[in-house]
């Protein structure tokens, strides 16, 4: 299994990451399902410029692209059994340790790549998002949206990857909790994205 190690101030945790090409033909969306949960479920919701009903159609954002690569981390809530943190604890800490580091992949990969990354949960350049003080974006050329919000089937993506996604609950502890972005690109700089993707890794 592929994996890069992350030292923290008090952790020294095991980062695990998948990835792949997709046609965006296999892609599945459905963006007015994924709205409706996002309202019922999501704090969010019309509270960012990054979250619904703001988003893009997926089409009109990744433009004339044909391929997604796909990139997950994912992380086992066991390590941290040595510590007295409950489950959402072991599972926030985590995520806050692999959200910005897979988008700073992404950030990096846009630059070969000429196009927007599809990004894991809401945009966090701003806190509180300016929307919800009722002013314009402050960073409308980095904000990123997420692939969900855009109506992508992450669930679906993650099985493709075999790593299907879990969820905390009241009722349910995850083995591990995972990230995951996509960038769309041209078929024919696949591997130049990938030459520069396992360099960036080697380097971590």
């Amino acid at each position: 299994m592929n994996f890069f190690i992350v030292k923290t101030a008090k952790h020294e945790l095991k980062i695990n990451y998948t990835y792949q090409f997709f046609k965006i033909s296999d892609v599945k969306i459905d963006k007015i399902l994924f709205n409706k949960l996002c309202k019922k479920g999501c704090k969010n919701y019309s509270k960012k410029y990054s979250c619904p009903p703001y988003t893009p159609d997926f089409k009109n954002e990744i433009n004339d692209s044909d391929l997604i690569f796909v990139l997950m981390f994912h992380t086992d809530l066991k390590q941290l059994d040595n510590t007295d943190y409950r489950s959402w604890h072991k599972f926030m800490l985590l995520n806050r340790v692999m959200k910005p580091r897979i988008e700073k992949i992404m950030r990096q990969l846009e630059q070969i790549s000429k196009t927007k990354f599809l990004a894991t949960g809401s945009c966090r350049l701003c806190n509180p998002c300016q929307l919800k003080l009722k002013k314009p974006c402050k960073y409308p050329e980095k904000r990123r949206y997420s692939l969900e919000s855009m109506g992508v089937d992450c669930n679906d993506l993650s099985k493709k990857l075999n790593k299907p996604l879990q969820w905390l609950s009241k009722e349910n502890t995850p083995e591990y909790t995972a990230v995951i972005c996509g960038l769309p690109l041209k078929e024919k700089i696949k591997n130049q994205v990938l030459n520069e993707f396992q360099d960036i890794i080697r380097k971590l």
